[in-house]
Parts: C-alpha cells; sequence; structure tokens
C-alpha cells in the first residue's frame, strides 16, 4: 500500500491521518484475514525541491509526524510491515521535484523489496 502523500497535501491531522489508515488496514484485514501488507513510506517532503520554503518545512512537519504514527500502528498490527527507510534522495530520485522518475521508482521499489524481505524473516 503506498499512501501519504495526499494526506500531506491535504493537511490531514495526525488524528484523522492515524485513524484512516486503521480503517483502511482493517477493512484489509477483514477481507484478506491471512494476508501480508505491506506500506511503503509516508513521502519525506523535506526532500521535494518543487516546493518553495516554508510550505516545504511546515508540509515536512506534518509528514514527519504522519510517518511516526504509521511506525506505531503497524507495530500492534500482526503481518503488516512498514518501510520505515527515510533516507535523504538526490534531485535526480524525482521527475518534477515531487514525483519520482524512473530511476527514483526502481530504487525506491529496490529498497522496497529488501526491507519486505528483512522483516519477514
Amino acid at each position: 500500500i503506498a499512501l501519504g502523500a495526499n494526506d500531506v497535501f491535504s493537511v490531514t491531522s495526525p488524528k484523522r491521518f492515524r485513524r484512516d489508515i486503521t480503517e483502511l488496514l482493517n477493512i484489509f484485514r477483514e477481507k484478506y484475514p491471512e494476508a501480508q501488507i505491506f506500506m511503503a513510506n509516508v513521502p519525506m517532503v523535506r526532500d521535494f525541491i518543487a516546493l518553495p520554503n516554508p510550505l516545504r518545512f511546515l508540509l515536512s512537519r506534518l509528514a514527519k509526524s504522519h510517518h511516526f504514527s504509521t511506525i506505531e500502528l503497524v507495530k500492534e498490527m500482526p503481518n503488516v510491515f512498514y518501510f520505515e527507510d527515510v533516507g535523504r534522495v538526490d534531485d535526480d530520485f524525482f521527475s518534477d521535484g515531487i514525483h519520482p522518475s524512473a530511476k527514483g521508482y526502481d530504487l525506491w521499489s529496490e529498497a522496497m523489496v529488501e526491507s519486505y524481505l528483512r522483516q519477514i524473516e
């Protein structure tokens, strides 16, 4: 599951974000009780070079809040895994300063697969 960017850009409150994620995961769990669920990290807006400051700074703080909320939530749920890596990325990771480029998607997907495999061991 990849989510979070629209919640950041829509300035979804941390409380509502956590409620919405919980509801989504509960729906998945009801429909697919044995499934392993892997969630991509909430995008780290701090690296979105297309956004000017102070907007980037403020949205980055909200993204960070959603990120840590997701980490805490996932700890409580069996067979739900979260890609926690929020390392810095180079500018060529993005196609437009916000969305990943082909190279960005390749790097991101490789890192997520490695993370998932480590977590299920």
